[in-house]
């Protein structure tokens, strides 16, 4: 079964506000980090310090959702503690390449006032724009593990007799 619109909203919530912490964090380290370099160096080498420290915190936060869904389990945090899982059209954990090319894709979602987000409210399958674009479905973890051959079954819809 797809993952439905409050699901999904809600393991977003959880994993924006995991990355909003470590983005504290980071914020934190990037302060004190230019403290010194303004001490040691000088104007222009606190900014330097800052600009540097900028790129080295923001880039986990940008990679992190990647790396998570690019793994065995297909999930972030918050997809894991709200069961749901991205998987692609063979019901198999998406890899590196479709995980990057969700994070891209959901700009695009993103720009049109995030009706590529939205879209799923009137999806039949339940699917934004970056999940078409990938070729990836968000789908509910049963308690007990399904075999590949039902997830695929799900994500095909071959229950219904319909291909998906």
């Amino acid at each position: 079964m797809t993952a439905d619109f409050g699901t999904r909203l809600g393991a977003y919530f959880i994993d924006y506000g995991v990355a909003a912490v470590l983005g504290f964090g980071a914020v934190l380290v990037i302060g004190i980090a230019s403290l010194i370099g303004f001490a040691l160096g000088g104007e222009r080498g606190g900014i330097i310090v800052a600009i540097v420290s900028y790129v080295i915190a923001y880039i986990p936060l940008v990679a992190w959702p990647v790396v998570c869904e690019s793994t065995r389990l297909s999930q972030t945090p918050g997809k894991h503690w709200l069961r749901i899982r991205i998987v692609d059209d063979r019901g198999q954990p998406i890899g590196w390449g479709k995980a990057w090319g969700r994070l891209f894709a959901k700009l695009l979602s993103a720009l049109v006032f995030g009706l590529g987000f939205l879209w799923m409210l009137w999806d039949a399958e339940r699917r934004t724009w970056h999940d078409r674009m990938t070729g990836t479905w968000v789908v509910a973890v049963p308690d007990q593990p399904l075999p590949v051959d039902e997830y695929v079954r799900i994500v095909t819809r071959r229950d219904k007799g319909t291909a998906g």
